[in-house]
């Protein structure tokens, strides 16, 4: 150290020279960190933001099915999957066959090339959904899903000439496409069967049977849990609707600008002579 001290002149000048600290020193590091920075953060931008909502839906999905694997993996649980399909409910006719109509409903949706047929089979898997409730003893849910797909069927017919045409894509963009969409599929079926084999613990459900009635006032179980001992809750789900419904209208009424009421005042306000 001491005789690196005492020739450091030379050492500077030897370093000056050959532009040593150009290249190997702090600042030459730091002047290639931030651009090599900048660069990865551009490309980290267009890819996680590229514009197409189909390429956010596909990055969330794939995220949550590597989270999934991701806990599994280094979980510890002690469940075999072959019991996953091994199951004591047995299935009877009438939901096999409310089975088969959502398969064919989905298959026409996702081949058809009409947005009224799109539609229509959308409304058909919906309405499925809800037999399936009622079927397995949830008439209030089912009541539910019968209103909102009957919303959704219409809200979807009324801004038909507003929807964007179809276009006639590649068979490797179908691949690319359906591949994700399988492995979500086929993730959320080995989630759900996964999630049968658990036991669960009856302390909160014998909870609400018991004091639904001697707290809340109510007989309906489900109706006093979704207004009284979640109430809160559902209050911020019927916020984020109205939110949501508030942002699909001024989608709506972007490109309508002119014909808004508010416009009609300002133009009329305008022209009024001082």
């Amino acid at each position: 150290g001491w005789g690196v001290y005492l020739i450091r002149h030379k050492i500077r000048a030897f370093a000056k020279r050959f532009n040593l600290n150009d290249l190997f020193g702090p600042e030459a590091v730091y002047n290639q960190f931030i651009p090599s920075l900048l660069r990865l953060s551009s490309t980290q931008t267009r890819f996680f933001q590229s514009g197409y909502l189909r390429n956010y839906l596909v990055t969330i999905a794939m995220s949550f099915v590597a989270l999934i694997f991701l806990v599994i993996g280094f979980g510890n649980f002690d469940i075999p999957l072959i019991n996953l399909f091994h199951s004591s409910v047995g299935f009877h006719v009438h939901e096999v066959f409310i089975v088969v109509i959502m398969l064919i409903a989905l298959w026409v949706m996702v081949s058809s090339k009409s947005r009224l047929t799109v539609i229509i089979s959308m409304g058909l898997v919906g309405y499925s959904t809800a037999l399936i409730f009622l079927f397995f003893g949830a008439p209030d849910v089912a009541m539910t899903q019968f209103l909102v797909e009957t919303l959704s069927v219409v809200v979807f017919i009324l801004i038909l000439n507003k929807l964007p045409l179809f276009v006639d894509i590649s068979r490797a963009m179908i691949l690319r496409r359906s591949i994700p969409a399988l492995i979500f599929g086929l993730t959320m079926s080995f989630l759900l069967l996964w999630v049968q084999q658990t036991e669960f613990n009856p302390a909160l459900k014998e909870y609400f049977v018991q004091n639904s009635f001697l707290q809340a006032k109510g007989r309906n179980i489900v109706n006093v849990i979704l207004v009284d001992f979640r109430g809160l809750d559902t209050l911020g789900e019927i916020t984020v609707l109205m939110v949501a419904s508030l942002g699909v209208y001024s989608l709506l009424k972007i490109g309508n600008k002119d014909k808004s009421p508010i416009s009609q005042v300002n133009k009329k306000w305008k022209a009024k002579p001082k």
